[in-house]
């Protein structure tokens, strides 16, 4: 199963800067972070490059951008930033159940 996450990468990012990424084993990718670092939100979804190229595309306009540090990298309000990728992520599982459903 396929996740997207946001983290707090203690080594790169100030308090209020946020990185959105995505996953196909959620147990070891946190070992790739800096100590320190802390998963704010993990949810499984189908689908994760396009889920998290939407989370982008909504953060863009909500968010200020950290190009500096990567594409992934926002400054906001972890609540607004963790808020659209739970609907995101949740938006692409009722997407492949109403598919299923279609099929049956």
């Amino acid at each position: 199963m396929e996740h997207v996450y946001v983290v707090r990468n203690s080594h790169k990012c100030s308090g209020d800067t946020l990185k959105i990424g995505r996953t196909l084993c959620d147990t070891n990718r946190m070992g790739g972070y800096p100590k320190g670092s802390e998963l704010l939100l993990m949810v499984r979804c189908y689908d994760s490059v396009n889920v998290e190229r939407r989370i982008l595309d909504s953060l863009r306009r909500i968010c200020e951008p950290i190009r500096s540090y990567g594409n992934e990298y926002f400054r906001g309000s972890e609540e607004a930033i963790c808020g659209v990728v739970w609907r995101e992520a949740k938006d692409s599982t009722s997407e492949i159940r109403k598919w299923s459903q279609l099929r049956d």
